[in-house]
């Protein structure tokens, strides 16, 4: 459920016009470019849930790396407890993605729901990711492994909404004074 937190930001409804699924690094590209204010690094969500992020935008399109693909790193939470990690694909699986670094005193149960965390501006805070659908830790380890079964359905999704944060700007000037 979307809350007040989201009128920091502006949706902009596009079309999926191409994509790949199959391989290790896949992308998208959608109906929307530098005339409709789209932006690189802007996020890119379905109604579903996770979609990418645009890298390369000309003057009516936009390619958009999808976070199935090896270089997606995406902060995500647990719903009901607020523990965070990141979101990575290491397999050829289109509906799971595996959230690590989330630590073993951590209470999770297969079925919790994953969020995005909202620690960038790319995705505001608690858009729907997927749930867990398997979770281990291994010997020597002190954070868990965790399978997440994604919402959206990539190879089907048709239209996507891309993300513009107004308060992008004001926040990373702020985190710069720290740097």
């Amino acid at each position: 459920s979307l809350d007040s937190n989201l009128i920091e930001y502006k949706f902009i409804p596009a079309r999926i016009t191409g994509k790949t699924i199959n391989k290790r690094n896949n992308h998208i590209t959608v109906n929307k470019g530098t005339k409709d204010s789209i932006q690189i690094g802007m996020g890119v969500i379905s109604k579903n849930g996770l979609l990418g992020i645009v890298k390369s935008v000309s003057e009516n399109y936009s390619l958009v790396m999808t976070i199935l693909h090896s270089q997606s790193r995406i902060s995500a939470s647990i719903k009901n407890n607020d523990f965070h990690g990141t979101l990575i694909w290491d397999d050829m699986d289109p509906t799971s993605m595996e959230l690590t670094s989330i630590p073993k005193h951590a209470t999770i149960s297969i079925g919790d729901t994953i969020i995005t965390s909202g620690f960038s501006t790319v995705f505001p805070y608690g858009i729907d990711i997927g749930t867990i659908y398997d979770y281990k830790v291994d010997r020597n380890e002190d954070s868990y492994s965790v399978i997440v079964k994604l919402f959206n359905d990539l190879p089907s999704e048709t239209h996507a909404y891309l993300i513009k944060s107004n308060r992008q700007k004001e926040k990373a000037q702020l985190e710069l004074e720290i740097a």
